[in-house]
């Protein structure tokens, strides 16, 4: 399309670890996910993959928007989304004639004396793999954030990536920071719906519903109402773990009840075994 070949060579350059400025890179990242809205699927991909390779940049801000924006690449290949998810290369990507090409053309012209701009090659992984894994390990919890949630947004769009989105995610309930931990459990707890807790999971519900903030505990409670559980065992095991976060957190007590309530009504056949 048009808005591919004239706006997002011009844009490419702004998208980059070598822009020097971290408020145009930002704005960039906003800017080149507009333009793609409107583009083809392969423009889609490659700026996908360039604000992927954002979640490392020097800057927290610039390492939050990117995170925060991949979460609106709704239109995305699976395979672009595989490998947001994965630090490993996975394979090579085909490059966008109309795309990479143009960016190629428009660094190598720059006039003598410009800020040196290095190619950025989408077709490798290596330069952009596991953002959201970058995300999610960053050192600032306003990143780990953003990265939370986006990628449960994208994720949810994928039932393969769901499943492997929640084994990750899990790990963040027990972060230092309550906003995190938050996110991490209320994000799973949209995706909770495309599997059913194992063994592993179960054991970080439990752990979490001893959560000291209210807003954890309350986003725990949202998990296990929309949870499907694969056993007898699991219906007993939550059940009693709803009533000890009584024990030890009695204003959850009404809103322990409604989730004991919502567990019956999924579980209806199980329960009347127990």
């Amino acid at each position: 399309s048009r808005m591919d070949t004239v706006f997002l060579p011009a844009i490419y350059p702004l998208v980059h670890i070598c822009e020097p400025s971290h408020a145009i890179r930002r704005a960039a990242i906003w800017l080149g996910w507009t333009v793609v809205q409107h583009g083809t699927q392969a423009a889609v991909d490659d700026m996908f993959r360039r604000v992927c390779a954002l979640s490392t940049d020097s800057d927290p801000t610039v390492r939050g928007q990117a995170c925060s924006m991949l979460g609106g690449f709704g239109g995305v290949s699976e395979h672009c989304l595989q490998q947001a998810f994965d630090k490993k290369p996975l394979g090579l990507v085909a490059p966008s004639r109309s795309t990479v090409s143009s960016y190629s053309c428009l660094t190598a012209e720059a006039p003598h004396g410009d800020l040196a701009v290095t190619d950025f090659d989408s077709t490798s992984a290596a330069s952009w793999a596991g953002a959201f894994v970058h995300g999610w390990e960053d050192e600032y919890k306003e990143v780990r954030s953003a990265a939370v949630w986006a990628s449960s947004e994208l994720a949810l769009a994928s039932p393969q990536m769901g499943g492997k989105c929640v084994a990750l995610l899990v790990e963040l309930f027990n972060d230092d920071a309550e906003k995190v931990r938050t996110n991490a459990v209320s994000a799973v707890s949209r995706l909770v719906h495309l599997i059913v807790l194992d063994d592993e999971l179960m054991a970080m519900v439990l752990t979490t519903l001893e959560d000291a903030a209210a807003h954890v505990r309350r986003a725990v409670f949202r998990l296990v109402e929309n949870a499907r559980l694969n056993s007898d065992r699991h219906i007993m095991q939550i059940t009693q773990g709803l009533l000890n976060a009584v024990e030890r957190h009695a204003e959850d007590a009404s809103r322990v009840m409604e989730c004991c309530r919502s567990l019956g009504l999924r579980h209806a056949e199980a329960v009347e075994r127990l």
